[in-house]
């Protein structure tokens, strides 16, 4: 990577969860309902390889950052079993020069799952889908039809959140 020009020191697991954080922040605060203590948690980066013709591919790096709410309890015996509660995972795709090409968002909370991509268009991050798993398993818009604006999104999966929280 670094021979191709690729300032591999930039992509730290500090800027990962920073970067994850502060998109869901300006593009998606409703999904904060869903982290627990993401910000205590290490990424994981990965390079890319170049393609089989020898170039860059236009993400280079992939990282994730997952968060799941564990607590432990007792049973009748004293055997601490674990009880699963809200989790949140973000997967970020990078550009060469760092910036964030896309994020997918996924939230977790009583068995419900909500799901956002957002994409880079020009210098702005813009959230282009947000669904949730129905009940036959399939994956659900929450603004189903041809090309639904990113407030229509917006307001789409706040109210999602809202719906099963």
């Amino acid at each position: 990577m670094e021979e191709n020009g690729i300032d591999v020191e930039m992509f730290t697991e500090e800027k990962v969860a920073a970067d994850a954080l502060r998109t869901i922040e300006s593009v998606c605060p409703c999904m904060l309902r869903f982290d627990r203590g993401m910000s205590e948690e290490e990424p994981s980066i990965s390079f890319c390889s170049p393609t089989k013709t020898g170039k860059m591919p236009k993400n280079v790096v992939e990282a994730r950052i997952y968060h799941q709410d564990v607590k432990l309890l007792m049973d009748s015996h004293g055997f601490e079993l674990p009880e699963y509660g809200d989790s949140i995972n973000v997967m970020i795709s990078y550009l060469a020069d760092g910036r964030i090409n896309k994020v997918d968002i996924h939230g977790f909370h009583n068995g419900r799952s909500v799901s956002v991509s957002i994409r880079r268009r020009g210098d702005d991050l813009v959230m282009t889908s947000a669904g949730t798993i129905g009940e036959t398993g399939a994956w659900q818009s929450l603004c189903p039809g041809a090309d639904p604006s990113a407030g229509d999104l917006f307001r789409a999966l706040t109210k999602e959140v809202e719906r099963i929280y």
